[in-house]
């Protein structure tokens, strides 16, 4: 019965294409100069109108239709010239027509005053103006970029259009920066950038140029002055606060049509600065062990607040990054950095744990975390894009040495802990496709080291629980994949392929040999996943069905102080559904259900403890994780560029099912997981609505946010199966305006409510957080900043607190030349407190904040 419903589907998808006929064609003047944007119509022999197309760069367009040529009429105009009606008499598969327009010399204009628009729309291309948008107090690009209408940028630096992520990032169409387009958009300078280009259904691979996309990517075209020759800022900070704060960076730049670079150096302890040149934005791969991932950072933790609040770094990193292209599709890029991260943090954390038979456990701590990082990084690619081929090489390698301590008082006990990492990884991934005939050709390799020989956590206190765990790892991974596409009209077959295997160790130790692991895994995974594409011709929709059929094996041995031996394979059917509606030009809906088993990895074969910190201990059972989850995915977005409205609203639910439960043993002064063989399951409902209008006549950017969040979970502590359902409403608003030309306002509001039901108690906690920027210039080159950040935090029932931070300043601004003076922290506030959920415990923070702090600035823009 699936049988014949699959062909009845596939049957019914394929029938309109076997009765396609194609007009194909050229629009040229007089003198046979190609007419590009020229608007052709085709008419009906009842004189309807059944599609349209315009003329691309070359003149060119194509239509694709189940009407005998018979029966169409084709009308052609373009301004400035004499509308031509022609009509086809032959009844042929295929057609390609030569059509010519004779300029209308009647045609007079009158006199006008011709404005540049602010938003311009050119096919799936949307091109902002940055000048009409920038703001006097904008000096990156990043701070620009924020003000355009339907583009999000995170402080992170990450960029989002209509609530999806970018999938390239270009300067004057060449990828510089790749993942890390940070670098590029925060030392930018945005009066050296003319146009903002938003690639809607963007395909970065030209042998899939005729491939559905609906990726988006950003392109930044340079103004003259930033072309040809080198440019850059170089900045000096030195202030005082808790401390002496001082700070230098600097960033050259040089953008010329073969090729591009931007050296980026900074050294001081005023902001964090470092990893954000490590933060790759596009890549999928892991930069963590599995030792790193077991030990995590003791200590960091991040609260609701801005992190140049309570974070007291030091920082230096220099970064190198080239691109040179040869001919028209070959480039070379590298990406050479350094990072040197210190942080300093102090808090003290309740932790009020649910225990159903004996009330609750509350575990407090006073804790002091710092943290050290050296990271140098590089990456190396070459590419050839090309009509006919492409091909593509990416090396890079990554290694870290981690050093954080963290000084404790618990229970009145000084606890010392140290904990040491060194790790390195080093990925290489392969692609390249090629065509024959009708079938396009793909293969594909990845590969991956990633090591840590040697990790060690070491605790002392004045009781007698001193211990000192030791972890070493190594983790090899290939995934080679060969796939074959089959190409007929507007429909596509794909036959992919793939072979993944794994083979990890990993060694630990408690206290020499209370406890140790001595794990070898290997994971062999084969896919064979068909997937069928249907695109209408005018690409009205799109219709994507894959089934991933995979066998996997699991073989692990773990000889350490608590054996065990596995041996475990299966086979899954992983299939996959996507549609794509262009409902209207100006609106898509967009649908994606997906169904997968995933298995978990040799972290499942640690059968004895592993110490991570004073608390917390974790094993886990010796039973392989499986889950099995359902995720379904609506996304609806409505844009009028021209107009600057933007709006966009995603629908994510998803239901998985475990094998394992986690359970917490936990006393006051112990916390020790582990799971439990017990098949649960875990609900999520998420819905999200963004909308963005930038109104011109008051300069005037406003975004209205909502998100709510329904899930229902299960947990085990002290061997007691907790079911608890948790929600989530929130509401921000944005205000970027600039009324009139001597003021500029920056507002953010978030507002939420979350609440928490398990057994037959509720809990619900409001806060709302406000950030508000005022920019005053009373004269040419001259700025009178302020700043503040208002939180208030529901900490227990009708218990709230509120805090105030302000920050205020003024800069002058001559010729290349800007000088500056800050006060943050006006009001010298000191702490900052909170209470979270977390499953079916309350947690409560209260983070010291950095003192008041004057700052003196000069920088210096080329």
């Amino acid at each position: 019965m699936q049988r014949i419903l699959l062909g009845l589907i596939m049957l019914f998808l394929w029938s309109p294409v076997f009765a396609k006929k194609i007009i194909s064609g050229h629009v040229v003047d007089s003198n046979n100069n190609m007419i590009d944007a020229a608007t052709i119509l085709f008419i009906n022999s009842k004189g309807e109108t059944v599609g349209f197309r315009m003329t691309d760069e070359n003149g060119s367009f194509e239509f694709a239709t189940e009407h005998d040529f018979t029966d169409i009429t084709i009308i052609v105009k373009s301004l400035g010239f004499i509308s031509q009606t022609k009509h086809l008499a032959s009844d042929k598969k295929s057609t390609d027509l030569l059509i010519k327009l004779s300029p209308d010399e009647s045609t007079m204009l009158k006199e006008v005053v011709v404005t540049a628009p602010s938003v311009r729309l050119r096919g799936d291309t949307i091109s902002y103006s940055l000048s009409a948008f920038l703001g006097k107090g904008d000096v990156t690009l990043k701070d620009a970029m924020r003000n355009l209408p339907g583009i999000d940028v995170s402080e992170s630096g990450k960029i989002k259009y209509l609530g999806k992520d970018i999938s390239n990032f270009y300067i004057e169409g060449m990828d510089l920066m790749g993942g890390r387009y940070n670098i590029a958009t925060e030392n930018l300078p945005a009066s050296y950038v003319t146009n903002i280009e938003v690639l809607n259904n963007h395909q970065s691979v030209k042998v899939d140029k005729d491939v559905f996309s609906d990726n988006v990517a950003i392109n930044v075209k340079l103004s003259s002055k930033a072309k040809l020759r080198p440019m850059g800022t170089y900045e000096i900070q030195s202030g005082y606060g808790n401390e002496w704060l001082y700070q230098i960076s600097g960033a050259g730049m040089l953008f010329t049509e073969k090729f591009q670079t931007i050296l980026n150096v900074g050294y001081g302890n005023i902001s964090e600065f470092a990893e954000k040149m490590n933060t790759d934005h596009f890549s999928d791969e892991s930069s963590s062990s599995i030792a790193s991932k077991l030990f995590g950072d003791i200590g960091i933790s991040s609260p609701t607040l801005n992190r140049k609040r309570f974070i007291s770094p030091t920082d230096c990193a220099i970064s190198l990054n080239t691109l040179s292209k040869s001919g028209q599709d070959a480039t070379l890029s590298t990406n050479v950095g350094y990072t040197y991260s210190k942080k300093f943090q102090q808090y003290q954390s309740i932790k009020d744990y649910y225990n159903n038979e004996d009330g609750t456990v509350i575990i407090n701590q006073i804790q002091s975390a710092s943290s050290t990082l050296h990271r140098p990084t590089v990456s190396l690619e070459y590419k050839q894009n090309g009509e006919n081929k492409y091909l593509v090489n990416r090396f890079s390698g990554i290694l870290d040495i981690a050093e954080n301590l963290l000084p404790t008082i618990i229970s009145g006990n000084h606890v010392s802990q140290q904990e040491e990492l060194k790790s390195f990884m080093l990925y290489n991934d392969f692609s390249t496709y090629w065509r024959s005939g009708l079938i396009k050709w793909n293969l594909s390799s990845h590969l991956e080291y990633k090591s840590t020989p040697n990790g060690w956590i070491e605790v002392k206190s004045n009781t007698e629980d001193n211990f000192m765990q030791t972890v070493r790892d190594y983790d090899f991974l290939t995934k080679e994949t060969l796939a074959a596409t089959y190409e007929w009209n507007v429909s596509r077959i794909s036959f992919p392929f793939s072979v993944r295997y794994s083979h990890s160790a990993l060694r630990s130790v408690l206290n020499m040999s209370e406890a140790s692991n001595r794990i070898n895994n290997n994971n062999t995974q084969i896919w064979f996943a068909p997937q069928y594409e249907y695109i209408h011709p005018m690409r009205k929709y799109v219709f994507r069905t894959l089934v991933n059929l995979k066998w996997e094996h699991n073989g692990s041995d773990n000889s350490g102080s608590s054996p065990i031996h596995t041996n475990d394979s299966y086979i899954s059917l992983n299939p996959s559904i996507y549609f794509n509606w262009a409902i209207t030009p100006s609106s898509t809906l967009r649908t994606q259900l997906s169904y997968s088993e995933q298995s978990g990895d040799i972290t499942d074969f640690i059968t004895a403890s592993i110490r991570t910190d004073n608390l917390n201990t974790s094993y886990k059972s010796g039973i392989l994780s499986r889950k099995k989850s359902f995720n379904a995915i609506f996304h609806y977005d409505f844009k009028l560029p021209l107009e600057k409205w933007f709006l966009n609203s995603d629908v994510i639910i998803d239901r998985t099912k475990h094998n394992l439960l986690n359970n917490q043993n936990i006393t006051d002064m112990s916390l020790i997981s582990s799971n439990l063989l017990s098949p649960n399951y875990s609900d999520n409902i998420t819905g999200l609505l963004n909308i963005t209008k930038h109104i011109s006549a008051i300069d005037t950017k406003v975004s209205l946010g909502g998100s709510y969040t329904w899930s229902h979970n299960s947990i085990s502590q002290n061997e007691l199966i907790q079911s608890f359902c948790c929600q989530m409403v929130s509401e921000t608003i944005t205000l970027i305006t600039k009324p009139f030309d001597f003021i500029e306002l920056d507002y953010t509001g978030k507002f939420s409510k979350s609440f928490l039901k398990h057994s037959n108690l509720k809990n619900s906690l409001f806060s709302h957080n406000h950030e508000l920027k005022l920019n005053v210039f009373p004269f040419k080159g001259f700025l009178i900043k302020a700043g503040t950040d208002i939180s208030c935090k529901e900490l227990t029932k009708d218990n709230f607190k509120t805090i105030c931070l302000l920050d205020m300043g003024m800069q002058y601004k001559f010729s290349s030349f800007k000088i500056g003076v800050d006060l943050n922290n006006a009001l010298n506030t000191s702490h900052y407190s909170y209470t979270i959920f977390s499953g079916v415990n309350r947690f409560s923070y209260d983070y010291a904040l950095r003192g008041r702090e004057l700052l003196i600035s000069f920088s210096f823009t080329r």
